[in-house]
């Protein structure tokens, strides 16, 4: 019954493989988008004596980004007349405030956010539009539908945000970095996907971005 709700369920048989199965569950429910997990202890094994050894599982790597498609956003930015970047919760649920915080700065790219990622960016930054959706900024909503190039980060583009026109993706290029590949081009079609935890993204745009100045400098 759990199992289509949660990103796995464990049931408890050993007490030994307590600790594994709780630092295993951890690792599961934390990585890639958050969500829940289900541990399963009888009341036996509960009562169980156990060694209180830790575990070291291995953290998650950062996922490693196609170069082609990252020089393609850079030059997009560069040409676009009206940019803007949709920001949502998977920022501050990935811990990568900081790296968009940098990733606005170097940009210097309009920022709309989705209700549930109000505090991705100070309400007195400069660069701040305001937030979209059903109940969002009238102005932030004009400017989401007049963009020509968005670069989603952390939202899923539903249909509270976008509305039920077919036809959101004409006149307009999305770039959409999610860590889940099934969000991305699943109501909004035709996406620039790039498949990777916004940690990874920040890090490899940020290097890219410095090959290509570096490169600016050398040709000028």
């Amino acid at each position: 019954m759990a199992k289509p709700i949660t990103k796995a369920c464990f049931h408890v048989s050993n007490p030994n493989d307590i600790p594994y199965v709780f630092e295993n569950a951890f690792k599961i429910a934390s990585e890639g988008r958050p969500g829940p997990v289900l541990i399963d202890i009888p009341m036996d094994v509960q009562r169980a004596q156990i060694e209180d050894d830790l575990l070291n599982i291995d953290s998650l790597e950062l996922s490693k980004i196609d170069s082609n498609i990252l020089l393609e956003l850079i030059e997009n930015i560069k040409k676009a007349e009206r940019p803007l970047i949709l920001s949502g919760r998977g920022i501050r649920a990935s811990k990568s405030q900081e790296l968009f915080d940098d990733f606005i700065s170097k940009t210097k790219v309009p920022v709309i956010t989705t209700l549930l990622g109000l505090d991705t960016i100070k309400y007195d930054n400069s660069r701040r539009v305001g937030f979209i959706g059903s109940y969002g900024n009238r102005w932030a909503n004009i400017a989401f539908g007049e963009c020509d190039l968005l670069i989603v980060l952390g939202s899923r583009l539903d249909i509270r945000q976008t509305g039920a026109d077919a036809k959101f993706i004409e006149n307009r290029k999305i770039y959409h970095i999610d860590c889940e590949k099934g969000e991305v081009n699943n109501r909004v079609k035709g996406c620039k996907a790039i498949i990777a935890d916004l940690k990874s993204f920040f890090y490899e745009f940020k290097n890219w971005q410095l090959i290509n100045l570096l490169d600016l400098k050398m040709n000028g």
